[in-house]
């Protein structure tokens, strides 16, 4: 492993011990708790046909692409999965989604260890 990729491995696991958050994925049937993540924002400008420019912004799950797992197998984030966060009586779901032309996910180190999936809120419950 290079020196950067152990940097970037390092960086990333201090931001999840930093955070202390951990989620459950969702894809159709399938899920996976305890998923320790980093949490972060992306922003992007988008020219309307209209000549506007628009801000457009997720909220960004930085996730080792070894737990990103469903049945026990690490797997490619796709869009439509989704990130269920609980913060106290609090449980908002979040959905992978495409930020203007980027797409919903990309490899956030050289190294390809950790994915940057970016989200839109679609839920929030309180219990």
């Amino acid at each position: 492993m290079s020196l950067f990729n152990l940097a970037a491995a390092a960086a990333i696991s201090a931001a999840q011990r930093a955070t202390n958050v951990t989620v459950e994925l969702r894809r159709g049937e399938l899920s996976t708790s305890d998923v320790p993540v980093a949490i972060g924002s992306s922003k992007v400008e988008i020219q309307t046909a209209e000549s506007f420019v628009v801000e457009e912004e997720s909220r960004d799950y930085l996730i080792k692409r070894a737990d990103y797992r469903f049945d026990d197998e690490a797997v490619e984030p796709l869009d439509g999965d989704q990130i269920v966060e609980t913060n106290g009586d609090t449980v908002a779901i979040y959905e992978l989604l495409p930020l203007g032309q980027d797409p919903s996910k990309r490899f956030w180190d050289r190294g390809r260890t950790v994915w940057r999936c970016h989200t839109k809120l679609v839920s929030e419950t309180v219990a």
